[in-house]
């Protein structure tokens, strides 16, 4: 048997080739879509506490159960309350305005910074290189102020600069509420850093453009070479038509440009019918899935899987579980990748007919792992040459995971090592991810780790 002192050096070996090789990104373009926001971010600290006294709440009702949306004050403290003291990341929505005016005249609102998947997404990627167009149905200039200015939009007229596209009055906004480990309220510790999102869901925001979609406002995705979208989560149920209209740009996209790679990115979803209109009606027709463990947990719920999606609460989220899981989806959806994201390790699961090699995608859940580290640090990634300069620790725990999984399933040799395995008609990809020895932000983490991992392979 290996012992844990090789296993650990191999992998620090494999980061610290990561870090070090000298990366220039020859204009990868890469399109991201739809959801993107002003995220005001408010560091929770002790003197919440103190708002929750003089809101009467000074403990949580018996058998506690979150409310799918935020309706008043009271359920708000009483949920923020919950996710603190379990330290279980949440988002849930509201269309309280009165709510949103009592929290900025409440809570300490530290920074506003440019939020949603797509949002983060582009930013970051602009960041490390990336030629990135980006389209979001609610561009306003305080929006487009927080963005990166060479970032590229598509028009009618054309793709234009930041500063040259037409701003939205309007725009959606979250906030975010981060917290750290070992925050105390009302006598309970927090057990790790995290973070609960209160989001508002103004009109007008689905993920799709809307534009009227004709073949020459397509035609710039003949030169886009990786596409990723995000949003769906915003849907509401009934809307089932919003689904149909993105999926026939959807098929529109892939027509366009029959070799470019469809990158979905899950989030938290609520509503069981909105989870399936997802799958069955867009994650059938994409090429590569991204989410977390919670929401491979949610999703195996939804599709009726209760036994495995109960094995993998009860496991903590372990490889093992989340693996067998995931695999489900990947063949159910019919899939060529599905990458899952969580704190011990990083997952891929990766068809053979995929295109990249199973050694070039480990490659990238290293990269991705040391970008979410340097923006983990820094709260945001400057150049491609912050990971080479952010300290981390390797995640003992993520170790853990790997060596178990390698044990019950008794897979190949050199998995310890180098986190690959050949499963017959697919490859398990799996590392252990590194822990930022300094902590500035936990939002969009996921984001950067799918967003990285996905486009490495071109860049």
């Amino acid at each position: 048997m290996i012992s844990n002192k090789l296993i650990t050096d191999s992998w620090n070996r494999n980061y610290d080739r990561i870090a070090r090789k000298n990366r220039k990104i020859k204009n990868a373009n890469v399109f991201i879509g739809f959801n993107a926001n002003i995220d005001s971010v408010i560091y929770v600290d002790n003197s919440f506490e103190k708002i929750l006294v003089e809101n009467g709440i000074t403990k949580l009702p018996d058998n506690y159960t979150a409310p799918q949306k935020i309706e008043t004050k009271k359920e708000f403290l009483e949920v923020l309350l919950y996710s603190v003291t379990m330290s279980k990341e949440m988002e849930l929505i509201t269309s309280n305005k009165k709510l949103e005016n009592w929290i900025e005249n409440t809570f300490n609102i530290n920074e506003n910074r440019i939020g949603g998947q797509a949002g983060i997404m582009s930013k970051f990627l602009d960041s490390i290189g990336c030629r990135v167009v980006f389209s979001t149905p609610k561009l306003s200039d305080k929006m487009a102020n927080l963005m990166p200015k060479d970032i590229l939009i598509p028009t009618k007229e054309g793709i234009v600069r930041l500063n040259k596209a037409t701003k939205s009055e309007d725009t959606k906004a979250n906030y975010i509420f981060e917290y750290k480990s070992g925050l105390s309220i009302l006598n309970k510790q927090t057990k790790h850093s995290d973070r609960f999102i209160l989001a508002t869901r103004p009109k007008g925001i689905e993920p799709r453009f809307h534009e009227s979609t004709t073949i020459k406002f397509l035609s710039f995705f003949e030169r886009i070479d990786r596409a990723i979208i995000s949003g769906f989560h915003a849907i509401k149920a009934e809307n089932k038509q919003e689904f149909e209209k993105s999926h026939i740009q959807i098929e529109k996209i892939k027509k366009a440009n029959p070799d470019l790679k469809l990158h979905v990115e899950d989030a938290y979803i609520i509503d069981s019918r909105v989870s399936e209109e997802l799958l069955n009606i867009i994650v059938t027709h994409i090429h590569s899935l991204g989410l977390n463990e919670v929401e491979l947990e949610n999703t195996l719920l939804f599709m009726h899987k209760n036994k495995l999606s109960n094995a993998i609460k009860k496991s903590n989220y372990s490889l093992f579980e989340c693996y067998i899981g995931a695999l489900s989806l990947y063949k159910k959806m019919k899939l060529e990748r599905i990458n899952m994201h969580t704190y011990n390790y990083c997952l891929i699961i990766l068809s053979k007919n995929y295109g990249t090699g199973p050694e070039k995608m480990r490659d990238g859940l290293l990269f991705s792992i040391l970008c979410a580290s340097a923006k983990a640090s820094y709260g945001v990634v400057s150049s491609i040459e912050d990971i080479k300069k952010v300290k981390t620790n390797l995640n003992m725990a993520g170790i853990k995971d790997i060596k178990r999984i390698h044990k019950e399933l008794g897979i190949c040799d050199g998995f310890l090592e180098t986190g690959i395995c050949d499963m017959g008609d697919h490859f398990l990809i799996a590392v252990p991810t590194k822990i930022s020895n300094t902590l500035k932000s936990t939002v969009g983490l996921g984001d950067v780790v799918s967003s990285s991992a996905f486009v490495y392979d071109i860049l």
